[in-house]
Parts: C-alpha cells; structure tokens; sequence
C-alpha cells in the first residue's frame, strides 16, 4: 500500500529492477498516486551492470 512506503511523499523514489519495464510500471503507479519525485532506472540492472556499475549494496 502506497502509505507504507517509508519516507515523505516529497522525497525521491528509485525504482529498479531486471530489465527496466516492471520498474517504469511501478514508477508511472506511484506518480498516478501522488508521489513526484519517482525514477525508474532505464535498462535495470541489466543495464547497469552492462555499464559496469556496482551491484552490491
């Protein structure tokens, strides 16, 4: 449920996941619901690993 996100509605959202496409679904879902600051990682870790980005946490 959107009230349980953890932080203020103000703050920023990452969303990520293996591809991009489900995370850019759940992007566009927050923003239709009220959040603003929601960014859907393009490519997921697909791609930033591609990138050679760190993956660990």
């Amino acid at each position: 449920a959107l009230g349980s996100l953890p932080g203020e509605a103000g703050e920023e959202v990452l969303v990520i996941c293996k591809m991009g496409g489900r995370s850019a679904a759940a992007a566009e879902f927050l923003i239709e619901n009220g959040r603003r600051r929601v960014f859907s990682i393009e490519g997921g870790t697909d791609r930033w690993a591609a990138e050679g980005l760190p993956l660990d946490p």
